[in-house]
Parts: structure tokens; C-alpha cells; sequence
């Protein structure tokens, strides 16, 4: 398979995702600091992730368009990685296995 089959192939699988995430809800002046090294931190934690909102939003599939992404442009980029082929596997267990060792 050459490059441009493969980003053909890539192309043919991208799909977005709808799904819900969950935010804290926003704090007045927008600052949100826990210091665990203090007493009661744990507590205002909990309380921070019992008010939490539920947000919709679409999560983008960029499978392909890696390299469009940039630290200066987007605060973060792409970095490939090796990844093992589990098409073989055929079970969770099996892939834990592979990933642990590659860990």
C-alpha cells in the first residue's frame, strides 16, 4: 500500500463522534486551585467534582491530518507513535499483554 492508498484508506474511515463530556462547573474569577498539602483539599475537591456540567460537543476523527496540527497554531500536535498491530488479538487480555510489555 502506498501513501496515497493509505490516506485514502484513513479518509474512508474517519467519522466524528457526538458524545457528552463533563466539565467543572466555572468558578468566579475562573481559578480553580487545590493545594492536597492542605487540610480540607480533598474535600473541596469532591465538591468540585460533584457540581459538574455536562457538556455536548463532537469530537473531531483527524486520522490523516495529523501534521496539520502544530504547538505555535494549536497549543499541541500529533506525535507518531509506534503502535503494535493487534488485529491478531482476541481478547482485552491479549492487548494488555502486548502493551504492557511495550510500557
Amino acid at each position: 500500500m502506498n501513501s496515497q492508498d493509505g490516506h485514502r484508506h484513513a479518509e474512508a474511515r474517519r467519522r466524528d463522534v457526538k458524545t457528552t463530556l463533563n466539565y467543572w462547573e466555572p468558578q468566579p474569577g475562573n481559578k480553580v486551585r487545590t493545594d492536597f498539602r492542605k487540610p480540607g483539599a480533598e474535600t473541596s475537591y469532591d465538591e468540585r467534582e460533584n457540581n459538574q456540567l455536562p457538556t455536548p460537543v463532537t469530537i473531531h476523527d483527524v486520522r490523516g491530518h495529523e501534521s496539520t496540527f502544530t504547538l505555535e497554531q494549536n497549543g499541541f500536535q500529533y506525535v507518531p507513535d509506534r503502535a503494535p498491530d493487534f488485529s491478531h488479538c482476541r481478547s482485552e487480555e491479549e492487548i494488555s499483554a502486548i502493551l504492557d510489555a511495550s510500557t
